[in-house]
């Protein structure tokens, strides 16, 4: 069946939604979930007097590594307090382009799933393309 399932967060109640249903599938198919969050510095909008026109200033409110440690904190913390005593739970904190690093985290999980098939079935099919 599968081994992990990507459950993406961002800290909204929408996406931790996702949480219980991939807790009890992961049990059901006796693997794990992985629960990605990546680092997006949070930024404000300040305003400012410009010569000739109303524009805002965009002006970082967070540096990378204080939402490098924050990803990092509500993880662990997500993880403590709803995932199920026993089952394997891993933490993945990435920067970047939000869809980039889902979609990229996803590939990973399905190429390393087949390394491990292909090394622990005999007779398992092929990989269609290279293992990375």
């Amino acid at each position: 069946m599968f081994e992990k399932i990507l459950v993406p967060l961002d800290g909204s109640e929408l996406a931790e939604r996702a949480l219980a249903p991939a807790f009890t599938l992961a049990q059901q198919a006796e693997g794990g979930v992985l629960l990605l969050r990546v680092a997006v510095p949070q930024s404000l909008l300040a305003s400012s007097r410009p010569v000739y026109a109303d524009y805002g200033v965009t002006l970082p409110a967070q540096t990378s590594a204080e939402a490098q440690t924050e990803a990092e904190i509500y993880l662990r913390t997500t993880r403590q307090d709803r995932a199920p005593r026993g089952l394997s739970v891993w933490l993945e904190v990435q920067s970047g382009g939000v869809a980039e690093a889902i979609v990229d985290t996803a590939a990973d999980i399905r190429n390393t799933a087949k390394l491990t098939r292909e090394h622990t079935e005999p007779g398992a099919p092929a990989s269609a393309g290279p293992i990375a």
